[in-house]
């Protein structure tokens, strides 16, 4: 039986603890809101458009649709509303311009 150990000693216990669990709880809810969104586009998107013969159709579809659209072409907000592409070329304009 582990003795009940308080957050203090929790760090001495398992040193590899460095963040207190309502961080760590907290950065995984984060993470599952960031997923589920992912799905939920990935579904709307694609999925529901579609009815798959096998399970390796819909392996190479979704696989497609995430490294040609989703990772290359989607406008993404950190990237001030760009696709990865068109950020890449405003990124080499600018620095031919400085």
């Amino acid at each position: 039986m582990v003795p009940e150990l308080s957050p203090p000693m929790m760090n001495r216990w398992n040193p590899s603890v460095t963040k207190p669990a309502s961080v760590l709880a907290e950065s995984e809810n984060a993470l599952s809101i960031i997923v589920q969104s992912f799905w939920g586009t990935l579904k709307s998107e694609l999925v529901h458009h579609k009815r798959y013969q096998t399970r390796k159709d819909a392996i190479k579809d979704i696989t497609e649709y995430i490294e040609v659209f989703y990772n290359r072409q989607r406008k993404q907000i950190r990237l001030d509303y760009l696709s990865p592409a068109a950020y890449a070329l405003r990124f080499q304009k600018e620095k031919l311009a400085a």
